[in-house]
């Protein structure tokens, strides 16, 4: 799998997922800015739509093809367990944004045991009826916009209520759409300092 690796001689590594549109090099100047202590993960998504990469197919912008969604996990779960042992990594944290953050909820489906915590920046909902594996020790971020087009409100507590059934789930709400604000990066920050 294309990816950019960072090696910062921490024991965390950020496992870094692109929105459409993006690349391996997409996030990492916001992982940059969150600390520059942790080592850097960053994947590339295999799929082509109209030009931009993705790491999923989707038939339109709220309904994903879930057998193809199932088969990248899989295959980024697969090849994360390789890079582990590759570069002799010890706590990976996955951080996506839109479609990868939506990618991330996937692999929680697929391997929690993989991974140490979870943030998810802006993701849409996989599917109407998710349902995670229930790990109250698993530390999960997420933040969401009560005006974000790709998670309307009644999309939104779907997902929200789900994460919180099943794992320790921090919320950082905000009114920027499907963008990020400070209060979104403050409120980061401060997350993985006390969980990681």
């Amino acid at each position: 799998m294309i990816h950019y690796y960072e090696n910062n001689k921490s024991e965390i590594t950020l496992v870094l997922l692109h929105g459409t549109g993006g690349d391996e090099h997409d996030l990492v100047p916001l992982a940059h800015d969150l600390s520059q202590k942790y080592n850097i993960l960053s994947l590339r998504g295999r799929i082509n739509e109209g030009g931009m990469l993705r790491f999923f197919r989707r038939f339109d912008m709220h309904n994903f093809d879930l057998e193809n969604v199932k088969e990248e996990a899989t295959y980024i779960a697969n090849f994360l367990k390789e890079a582990k042992k590759k570069y002799k990594l010890r706590t990976l944290v996955l951080l996506g944004y839109s479609n990868g953050a939506s990618m991330i909820e996937a692999l929680l489906l697929e391997d929690t045991n993989l991974f140490s915590g979870a943030v998810l920046l802006q993701p849409g909902l996989l599917k109407v009826d998710i349902k995670f594996p229930i790990n109250k020790d698993f530390k999960v971020f997420t933040s969401v916009s009560d005006n974000d087009p790709y998670l309307p409100v009644n999309r939104q507590k779907i997902l929200t209520n789900a994460l919180d059934e099943s794992y320790d789930l921090v919320i950082s709400r905000h009114n920027n759409g499907h963008g990020l604000t400070h209060s979104v990066m403050h409120d980061l920050r401060k997350w993985l300092n006390v969980h990681m």
